[in-house]
């Protein structure tokens, strides 16, 4: 099973930083892998991953909140560069950037748009793998964002 960190970064209106990978008809909130077997905690792994795919500095980056749950959900094959099924469990953590304006600067390999969006927005358009993910975090992190359902 593949570990990794689902991010969620919220501003002032309660919107969240979304992004949609190159190719990909979905939206999504930012997320990537944790390789255990260099040392990396999941505090590097958050920062390092808002820092790689949206180009914004680590030192800018708080960590206000992580779930201390899990959750899986299955990659089908031929997606997300795997050539086979796979399990993975994201573990969801909310980032507050230190600073005035939030001016991301995607790396394109990784994302091809932005945006700020509402979570019925997110849960209107993403991959339907996610869906029942990002419905956990939503609630999970209501009293950061707009009124959970």
């Amino acid at each position: 099973m593949r570990r990794g960190v689902c991010i969620t970064r919220t501003n002032n209106k309660g919107e969240s930083l979304l992004i949609q990978a190159p190719g990909k008809p979905y939206w999504a909130l930012p997320q990537g892998g944790i390789d255990l077997t260099d040392g990396q905690n999941i505090y590097k792994a958050i920062k390092r991953e808002v820092s790689e795919e949206l180009g914004l500095p680590e030192e800018k980056l708080d960590i206000e909140s992580i779930l201390n749950t899990a959750f899986a959900y299955y990659v089908r094959p031929g997606k997300r560069r795997t050539a086979y099924n796979q399990w993975q469990a994201l573990i969801p953590a909310l980032v507050v950037y230190k600073g005035t304006k939030v001016n991301p600067n995607p790396n394109p390999r990784e994302v091809a748009e932005w945006k700020w969006g509402r979570w019925d927005d997110l849960l209107a358009n993403c991959s339907p793998d996610k869906l029942g993910l990002y419905k956990v975090v939503r609630q999970a992190f209501c009293f950061y964002t707009e009124e959970a359902e």
